[in-house]
């Protein structure tokens, strides 16, 4: 009906009302000018005004594309232009409008206001191509898996679903890496223990990627896989009521929770020597929870969501034996970790508590930090007496000490089996902790009775006998104190050589014999150096006595009696040559001596003779220096005299002065008054 009666006229009205906003330029319509362009673009978009208006009013703004042209183009093309755009008909027009638009964007320097406006309406109308995703294809074996766990699980086809997972191939080692993957990312642990039962190894994998992705998600603590921690925490709590994990597991990854990140150890103001020795003998008294920590801060409660949801999976199953002692214990330092907490949202704290009374009504609540940390410490310091009995005890049979989680996987499915009755192999340590935390609970609350007082004040006489020490102890501790001083004191004389400049060699020779104060040291032991840092960063040098008995000491012997034997070769063939070198001169000077020819003179080269040694006593033997360079020759005391310009080379009396005799006056020679070598006294 509006698009055969009325639609005509109004979009003539509306292309009339459009050309006077043009024409008047008015900077102060603009909502009206964009309700006119938006009233075209929808009128378009439903095919009552015909697409060669939109273009008409298009090309209009991009005549004069600033100012309110800009908001009423880009207007039009996002009510439209994407219409426009994938239309068969009107698509190619569409195309060059958005590129005309674009070209025009930069070449005018456009506001930023406007300039988003453009690319805003230009990628509404021809968005970006964007490279679909391809999923990789699944495995049919691991997808029919997926199909059982998630679709045909139930509590009543478990059965069903167990046969069909044993008809699986399990010989490949892919389908063991499917189940474990599908197993996983369900947590059916009713299904996990079922195909256990035919196929044991998959415990082993199973359980220590368990494991290692809850110790992942402590150290990461990223809010985006909070849900996958809890549902791994679930996960190990229902194998554990299914039998496939013993309590140690479940008590250490529930301490680990409590623990992580949170050492004393790790802080830059050091501990003292007591606290150190005491965190030795018993590891637990190095976590506090008040250390800062960058994944565990005071007001992140994800860790006890946590630990209330592993304690409601398999909680109930710690209520007899030396299983709920344990869980008793926790408890405390669950409670100390909540109270270090600097705020718990009323959530968590509503978890808390709904745990606590599942786990049973006699759960010892504390109110203060003080309170629940003297417990602790009480019950450190009983474990403290009990650990140094062992290591007193053993120390003597050089046995080492056996843990006490050895016992749990002994007594872990008796404690499950067992209804009423406690066990009969738990140990004393275990009492005397269950006793020291039930007197200090007990101590705690507000009990007025007498005969309560009097039988703490009993347990706390008992506490104290196991502090005194017996004679043998004493002495035992006497002597080893005094053998540790003894050798502390006996290091105190070594002498230390300073080597701090010394550079030391990609190839160290280690063994030196070196003369030791008496000689009996010397026979029987060879001398090495040890090059080390000291404190300061500065090298030093240590002596350490060898056995020569021993293969090191044989071994560096022979490697230096082979370096004397090949250094004294070596100095013999050394003076034999130079004792040839002199023979073979002294033949020649001989031979020149007997009146050997002479070699002929060489113009080009001259070689020096060492002269040979001349008897002192004898006077008739010089060496003459022949003036014109040519070399010098032997002769008699007679020719030397009646040599001119001659110099004496050689060791003997010296000659009688020559008579001085005048130079021929000649000019331009070397010697001569004219000469270049002369110089005159004008």
């Amino acid at each position: 009906v509006l698009k055969d009666d009325v639609g005509g006229a109004l979009v003539e009205l509306l292309v009339q009302e459009f050309n006077y906003f043009q024409k008047k330029k008015n900077q102060y319509r603009l909502e009206s000018k964009v309700k006119n362009i938006r009233f075209v673009g929808e009128l378009t978009k439903f095919k009552v005004a015909p697409p060669m208006v939109g273009f008409r009013c298009l090309r209009r703004c991009f005549a004069d594309f600033q100012g309110h042209n800009v908001v009423i183009a880009t207007t039009f093309l996002e009510t439209c232009g994407r219409f426009l755009y994938c239309s068969k008909y009107t698509h190619v027009r569409t195309a060059q409008c958005l590129e005309i638009m674009m070209r025009l964007k930069a070449a005018k320097h456009l506001d930023p206001l406007a300039d988003t406006l453009v690319q805003n309406a230009y990628y509404m109308c021809k968005p970006p191509e964007v490279v679909t995703r391809v999923k990789e294809p699944k495995d049919p074996v691991y997808l029919f898996m997926l199909h059982l766990l998630y679709t045909e699980l139930a509590p009543d086809s478990v059965g069903k679903v167990v046969r069909l997972c044993r008809k699986f191939d399990w010989d490949d080692p892919q389908t063991t890496h499917w189940f474990i993957k599908a197993v996983l990312k369900v947590t059916t642990a009713q299904v996990l223990h079922m195909a256990l039962v035919y196929h044991e190894e998959l415990g082993v994998y199973i359980l220590d990627t368990v494991l290692e992705s809850i110790h992942y998600h402590l150290t990461l603590n990223n809010y985006k896989y909070h849900q996958r921690h809890l549902g791994l925490v679930k996960l190990l709590g229902e194998l554990y009521n299914h039998q496939l994990v013993t309590s140690v597991v479940v008590f250490d990854m529930l301490y680990w929770m409590l623990h992580h990140s949170h050492d004393m150890t790790t802080l830059d103001t050091p501990l003292p020597d007591d606290l150190l020795r005491r965190i030795a003998v018993v590891p637990d008294m190095k976590f506090d929870p008040r250390v800062p920590s960058d994944v565990d801060n005071d007001r992140n409660v994800f860790r006890v969501r946590l630990v209330c949801s592993l304690l409601e999976t398999c909680g109930s199953n710690f209520d007899r034996g030396i299983t709920k002692k344990k869980l008793e214990r926790f408890l405390v330092f669950f409670q100390r970790y909540l109270l270090a907490k600097a705020e718990i949202p009323l959530e968590t704290e509503f978890v808390v508590l709904d745990t606590l009374e599942l786990l049973g009504a006699k759960v010892v609540r504390y109110d203060s930090w003080e309170q629940v940390d003297a417990v602790a410490h009480a019950i450190w310091g009983v474990e403290l007496l009990q650990a140094e009995k062992r290591l007193l005890k053993n120390k003597s049979s050089h046995v080492l000490a056996i843990p006490e989680e050895s016992d749990d996987h002994d007594n872990d499915n008796d404690d499950r089996s067992s209804s009423g009755d406690d066990d009969d192999d738990d140990d004393d340590d275990d009492e005397e902790a269950h006793d020291v935390l039930h007197d200090v609970a007990t101590s705690s609350s507000d009990d007025d009775d007498d005969d309560d007082s009097g039988e703490d004040s009993e347990d706390e006489q008992i506490i104290v006998k196991h502090e005194s020490k017996v004679e043998e102890d004493l002495e035992f501790d006497k002597a080893f104190k005094l053998m540790m001083q003894s050798s502390a004191d006996s290091r105190k004389h070594i002498p230390r050589v300073n080597v701090d400049k010394m550079a030391i060699p990609t190839v160290v020779k280690t063994t030196h014999h070196v003369d030791v104060d008496t000689d009996a040291k010397a026979d029987s032991a060879v001398v090495f150096r040890l090059l080390k840092r000291g404190n300061k960063g500065k090298l030093e040098a240590r002596e350490i006595l060898v056995p020569q008995a021993t293969s090191l000491a044989q071994h560096s012997q022979r490697q230096e009696d082979a370096g004397k034997k090949e250094q004294s070769e070596l100095k013999r063939l050394v003076l034999l040559g130079v004792e040839r070198d002199e023979m073979n001169y002294f033949d020649d000077t001989n031979d020149d001596i007997t009146g050997m020819p002479p070699p002929p003179p060489n113009h080009t080269t001259r070689h020096y003779v060492k002269p040979p040694r001349r008897d002192q006593n004898s006077s008739s033997s010089y060496i003459v220096a022949n003036p014109t360079g040519r070399g010098a020759s032997w002769g008699s005391l007679e020719s030397f005299l009646d040599t001119k310009r001659t110099s004496i080379v050689g060791v003997g009396p010296p000659p009688p002065p020559l008579p001085q005799q005048p130079a021929p006056a000649t000019r331009g020679g070397r010697g001569g008054p004219g000469g270049r070598g002369y110089r005159s006294g004008r």
